[in-house]
């Protein structure tokens, strides 16, 4: 193992301390806001997708073949009940509405972020949340297995110290734990 940075952790409560605050820092990571314009792309992306829902091609069918189309059966496909197909009938209102659907949407988002600033201030970049979540990760598992050094040291000389409910089991594992 490496040498100990100064200030890191030393005692089992203190790496149980900062154990917690590095989870507890994963959580905030996990639920801090995205920038406006990742909200705006992602309000834009759940429109196109929710639109996607809307399939008229069994009903444009009908209009394939000579004839009249037999609109009792044609209208259900074109113009979904949203009591019989809730999702379609949605999905239909979203294709005809898109864009005015998205300016407004887009609109009442802006005010959202302007009239609670902390979603700025709090807002972590989509791109940077992966490589730091990693980061906190790997620091969480490596002050579980310095913990787990402890407790098994403390074992060796009598002692008995119980283990966190929530510590990773693949710590227990570790191969620097498993050394004799």
């Amino acid at each position: 193992m490496a040498a100990k940075p100064h200030g890191d952790p030393v005692t089992l409560e203190q790496l149980r301390a900062t154990i917690a605050t590095t989870k507890a820092r994963i959580a905030a990571l996990d639920g801090a806001p995205v920038l406006l314009t990742e909200a705006e792309s992602a309000l834009e992306g759940a429109l196109d997708r929710l639109a996607r829902f809307y399939d008229p091609a069994p009903g444009l069918a009908a209009f394939t073949r000579p004839g009249d189309a037999d609109l009792l059966a044609v209208v259900p496909h074109l113009v979904p009940d949203p009591r019989h197909d809730p999702l379609a009938a949605v999905a239909f209102v979203v294709t005809l509405q898109r864009e005015a659907l998205l300016a407004m949407l887009t609109t009442r988002l802006r005010a959202l972020y302007t009239a609670a600033p902390d979603l700025a201030h709090q807002a972590v970049p989509l791109a940077g949340r992966s490589g730091e979540r990693r980061r906190l990760l790997s620091k969480v598992r490596d002050l579980e297995v310095r913990e787990e050094l402890l407790i098994v040291a403390a074992e060796d000389s009598g002692q008995t110290i119980d283990r966190r409910a929530d510590v990773d089991p693949n710590v227990l594992f570790d191969a620097v734990v498993l050394e004799p």
